[in-house]
């Protein structure tokens, strides 16, 4: 976090001497990913496809055509899932976990690609996150047929945490519109530091003896973003009078 506000604050110098700056505001957002982690004694836990996704609003300050600066305010609910792989079969549920909202602190580089035209967006960014609802309750899996019996039940499950920070980085493309327009199509990971909630579980497989697992999230999630930035009038107008 240090080491990006350093970088932060200097790209604002550079930005403040050389007068060569603008101001957009935009839209984001687009479907995720969320990732657990898990543990297990017994072998049969599986992870599940837990899709959700984000919208938010942006603001950014631009520098010299290949920096900026950004903040937003974006919504992001989490998925809760995990499965057992039984006989040939999977076994398991998944459904709303928890919902945030998030602030960041991003830093976004552009390298043209084309005619100032198409550039590869590169950012790297800090996201402290707010945890808004979380409905909790334990959830148990009872599984039976002429081939087998499976039974799974939830003993701990809470969200340990209402705050938690995350990393943003990723890659992808920007294209300079028309009318100070920008659109951006990145693809992001987000990594977390330290547990937000955690499951423990117990279960048995055809009377066998209660095997112990766990699920628990950082917050980590991966999502194809994309962006839509309009660049302020007055910003424009003020640029085009100091390069006359």
């Amino acid at each position: 976090m240090k080491n990006l506000m350093f970088l932060a604050f200097s790209i604002l110098t550079i930005c403040t001497l050389t007068a060569q700056h603008n101001i957009s505001i935009g839209l984001e957002g687009g479907p995720s990913l969320d990732r657990y982690e898990m543990h297990d004694e017994g072998g049969r836990l599986v992870a599940k496809p837990l899709y959700n996704g984000s919208v938010g609003i942006n603001v950014g300050y631009h520098c010299m055509n290949y920096f900026s600066l950004e903040t937003a305010l974006i919504f992001k609910d989490y998925t809760k899932g995990y499965g057992f792989a039984i006989e040939n079969r999977e076994v398991g549920f998944s459904g709303f976990a928890y919902s945030t909202f998030q602030i960041p602190l991003r830093v976004r580089g552009s390298i043209p690609l084309y005619k100032d035209k198409i550039f590869l967006s590169t950012v790297v960014g800090y996201h402290h996150s707010f945890i808004r609802s979380s409905p909790g309750g334990r959830f148990s899996i009872v599984s039976l047929s002429s081939e087998y019996a499976f039974e799974s039940n939830e003993i701990y499950s809470e969200t340990v945490v209402d705050q938690f920070s995350l990393l943003e980085t990723g890659l992808g493309l920007e294209f300079r519109l028309i009318n100070g327009m920008i659109l951006r199509a990145s693809a992001i990971y987000f990594t977390g530091f330290a547990d937000v909630t955690r499951n423990d579980l117990q279960y048995s497989y055809n009377g066998s003896l209660f095997k112990n697992a766990s699920v628990r999230s950082k917050g980590e999630y991966a999502s194809l973003n994309l962006g839509l930035n309009y660049t302020l009038q007055c910003c424009k107008k003020k640029m085009e009078e100091e390069e006359n």
